[in-house]
């Protein structure tokens, strides 16, 4: 059976969570794993299955239970009104991956 795109965004959610509370543990994010998620994040805003203020709500929930510093409004502006074509999850890591 094919999952609905609300599982889909479920499983985004906590896969977004895991990328999350790796930062918050100092370890890197593979650059791999983030582009997927913010592939999948992109293509539940653009069918419409999740909104921007749903998206920048639940990556501010997340960034806050994991203590981790909050964007900014205007990231937020820039993201929703002046940004590239495609979502960028917000994430300030220690160190650049390198593999």
């Amino acid at each position: 059976m094919t999952p609905s795109f609300e599982a889909i965004k479920l499983a985004s959610f906590s896969a977004m969570q895991l990328i999350y509370q790796r930062v918050q543990q100092g370890l890197d994010v593979s650059p791999a794993v983030r582009f997927r998620l913010e592939g999948q994040l992109q293509l539940l805003l653009d069918i419409g299955v999740m909104s921007w203020q749903e998206y920048q709500d639940e990556c501010e929930r997340q960034m806050n239970e994991c203590g981790l510093r909050l964007p900014t409004q205007s990231y937020w502006h820039w993201c929703f009104n002046l940004g590239d074509v495609y979502l960028r999850l917000p994430i300030d890591m220690q160190e650049a991956p390198v593999y």
